[in-house]
């Protein structure tokens, strides 16, 4: 199931708190950091215990290990303030996925600290969707614009029995790629890229989907023409390249 459905996409054409993650023995060797950028703490100067306060924490993720990443979640599974009082998050799922490593997605909302409360011991789990970690999940296509108008034929498409297809450049804007094929065949592809003959990447101006009962179409639009031996780069959801990453950390409130 592709858990980017969600995101809005657009139709067709302040200290940094740093702390470590506890990686597992196999991402070992990954930088990845835990930054919270911002806290907002709603307790009431007066009240002890002061049940409709929030506090709200505003994460940024960053490190080298997460270079190659798409898209981000958080986990909570423990907070409680340095006075001993646990603080339930709003809710016990999983942040939304975001392609942001700071975006609003992120953001995590628990339940007031007491007042004499000074810092706020967090756990939980990052996750991140590094598809090069997985070779399925990446499918390149090369001098594409030859092969479009009938269904791509590359060995790993028909393994997963995916069946996509490029439109005509006589049927896309100037600049643009389009990519259509079934719903449930198009459910886990969640970007298309091209590339040049150098492998540099040809710059993204915009991006687009859409989908009917029987249909989803998926675009990449450009300011510049696309060259004819370009290399079209079709970028799949997979479990195998999702990291976790389990972190503790202990947070001064302000």
């Amino acid at each position: 199931m592709n858990p980017f459905r969600g995101l809005p996409c657009p139709v067709l054409a302040g200290t940094l708190l740093g702390f470590s993650l506890v990686a597992p023995e196999a991402a070992a060797q990954d930088d990845v950091r835990v930054a919270i950028s911002k806290v907002q703490d709603s307790r009431s100067r007066y009240q002890t215990n002061d049940a409709s306060a929030r506090l709200t924490l505003f994460p940024k993720l960053e490190g080298a290990g997460l270079a190659d990443a798409r898209s981000y979640r958080l986990t909570v599974t423990g907070a409680k303030d340095d006075l001993g009082n646990a603080l339930a998050p709003d809710s016990d799922k999983p942040t939304k996925w975001t392609g942001k490593p700071d975006g609003m997605e992120l953001w995590l909302k628990l339940a007031g600290p007491a007042r004499g409360a000074s810092t706020v011991t967090l756990s939980g789990t990052v996750e991140a969707w590094i598809p090069s970690r997985d070779p399925a999940s990446v499918v390149k296509i090369e001098n594409f614009s030859a092969k479009a108008g009938k269904p791509l034929a590359e060995p790993a498409l028909k393994a997963a029995k995916v069946k996509l297809t490029v439109l005509p450049r006589d049927r896309v804007k100037e600049g643009s790629v389009v990519v259509v094929g079934p719903v449930a065949d198009m459910e886990n592809l969640i970007v298309i890229d091209v590339l040049k003959a150098d492998g540099t990447l040809l710059e993204a101006a915009d991006r687009g989907n859409q989908s009917n009962d029987e249909e989803a179409m998926m675009e990449v639009a450009h300011n510049e023409a696309i060259p004819a031996d370009a290399t079209l780069v079709l970028t799949f959801w997979t479990d195998k390249a999702v990291a976790s990453f389990p972190f503790e950390t202990t947070i001064p409130l302000p």
